[in-house]
């Protein structure tokens, strides 16, 4: 069985990648030194969402993308 509860939420991932969330829009960590809020994300269902680059998926994309690291690295 899946534990949604161990996966933790967008917001405390971008805080832990340097952006400040503001109400449920952000800067995009991929496109690092962007100042629009172009990142909206869902913390109840853990789905983030560029308007920038038109990628989205759930927090582990989320790191994985950000960090350039394949999916072990990101869930360590």
């Amino acid at each position: 069985m899946f534990n949604r509860s161990a996966i933790p939420s967008i917001s405390s991932i971008l805080t832990r990648l340097g952006v400040k969330p503001r109400a449920k829009r952000s800067n995009c960590p991929i496109h690092r030194g962007d100042n629009g809020d172009a990142l909206s994300f869902n913390d109840e269902t853990g789905l983030w969402f560029c308007f920038r680059c038109g990628i989205g998926g759930d927090a582990i994309s989320l790191v994985c993308r950000s960090l350039d690291c394949d999916f072990k690295r990101a869930i360590s």
